[in-house]
């Protein structure tokens, strides 16, 4: 991965499927959010960036805010989170345009 090659570790979730062979994540929310608060406490970062819209994170923020490190939420203008917007720091949204450049196709359909 290339993450890994830059040492970054990389946790993955877990998946679960319903019924209706849908696969849906699991534990991920709270993961983010203990790990959010543990590199803050052992003063790990100054700016946390948190690229999802899981408004279940707020009170992660909120805690991580409180400990004296910033927030920005990273989020895109169709999903993005009206809660995790109040809380952060900083919002920037990323639209289609920003990232197709990053994809084999760059971005043709």
């Amino acid at each position: 991965m290339r993450l890994q090659k830059q040492k970054v570790r990389v946790v993955l979730g877990q998946l679960i499927q319903h019924p209706d062979k849908s696969y849906h994540e699991k534990g991920v929310d709270v993961r983010l959010a203990v790990e959010m608060i543990r590199f803050a406490r052992q003063d790990k970062y100054d700016i946390a960036y948190l690229v999802s819209s899981d408004t279940d994170l707020v009170p992660a923020v909120e805690e991580v805010r409180l400990i004296g490190k910033k927030v920005q939420y990273v989020g895109i203008p169709k999903g993005q989170s009206f809660g995790l917007s109040t809380v952060a720091d900083d919002v920037r949204l990323i639209r289609p345009e920003d990232v197709e450049q990053f994809f084999e196709n760059n971005g043709s359909k």
